[in-house]
């Protein structure tokens, strides 16, 4: 037997990229910092979002091979070749 795994990715490096969506982590869509505290214990907080450019740079897809990412196995293709011996 032969099984090939991401047959789109064996035909063209650029095909069968496993991509993730920067809005996954939660430092980058959390809209509040937490700054530190005040003398009668009070919390402090900072807007996180600098502006829209920062915010459109961290929401981007992550793992195309335009990026430095590191890419995972996730986006290689991989064959497994199976032999049935019968006795």
């Amino acid at each position: 037997s032969l099984d090939i795994l991401n047959v789109g990715n064996m035909l063209n490096s650029a095909w069968g990229i496993y991509k993730q969506s920067g809005l996954a982590n939660y430092d980058n869509i959390r809209p509040l910092r937490f700054y530190g505290v005040t003398d009668d214990k009070r919390p402090i907080y900072q807007v996180y979002a600098n502006n829209t450019e920062d915010f459109q740079k961290k929401s981007a897809w992550v793992g195309d091979l335009s990026t430095s990412s590191t890419l995972s196995t996730n986006s290689t293709w991989s064959m497994l070749l199976g032999l049935k011996v019968n006795f």
